[in-house]
C-alpha cells in the first residue's frame, strides 16, 4: 500500500505543471515537458555508461591481480569467476551498444556519422554536382582551347 501511495505521489509531482499549465522554462535543471524528460534521461545514460565500462574492467583487472597472487586452486577459481564474468559484462555491453545503434540508424537514419553532409566538407562534391560549374573545381572555370597544343589542358578564370 506504501509503495503505491509513493508511486502515485511521485507522479503527481512531475505531472503537476502539465496539468496546471504552470510557467516552466527549460534549463539545465528544469524538466518541462516529455522532451525535457527524456533528454534528461538520455544524458544521465549516456553519463552511465562509461562508469559501467570502467567498473567492469576495473573488475577484469583487480581479477588478473587476484589470480597471479592464488595460493590454492580455491583462489585461482575465485579470480577465474572475476575474470570471467566480467569479460562476459563487457561482451553483453559491447553487443547491446551495438544493437541500440543498428536499430537507430535503421529506423532514425545515421545522423551522428563522420560522412554525414552537414558535419563534413562537401564543397568539392558539390561543386561537382553544380550544373552550371564547368570541370567541378568551383568557380566560373573556362577550357582555354586556344593555347591548347593537344597534350595539355588549360584552364582558366
Amino acid at each position: 500500500m506504501k509503495t503505491k501511495i509513493a508511486a502515485l505521489s511521485t507522479s503527481l509531482a512531475l505531472f503537476i505543471p502539465f496539468t496546471a499549465q504552470a510557467a516552466c522554462t527549460s534549463s539545465a535543471n528544469n524538466i518541462c515537458n516529455l522532451n525535457d524528460l527524456v533528454g534528461y534521461l538520455k544524458g544521465t545514460i549516456n553519463s552511465l555508461i562509461p562508469l559501467l565500462f570502467g567498473i567492469a574492467l576495473v573488475v577484469f583487472i583487480w581479477g588478473v591481480i587476484k589470480y597471479m597472487n592464488a595460493d590454492g586452486p580455491v583462489k585461482m577459481a575465485e579470480a577465474r569467476n572475476y575474470i570471467i564474468f566480467s569479460i562476459l559484462a563487457i561482451t553483453v555491453m559491447l553487443s547491446v551498444w551495438g544493437i541500440a545503434l543498428v536499430i537507430k540508424n535503421t529506423f532514425f537514419g545515421n545522423a551522428n556519422s563522420p560522412l554525414d553532409s552537414s558535419s563534413s566538407n562537401t564543397s568539392g562534391l558539390n561543386n561537382q554536382l553544380d550544373p552550371g560549374n564547368e570541370l567541378g573545381a568551383g568557380g566560373n572555370n573556362q577550357i582555354d582551347s586556344s593555347a591548347n597544343t593537344g597534350n595539355e589542358l588549360n584552364v582558366g578564370n
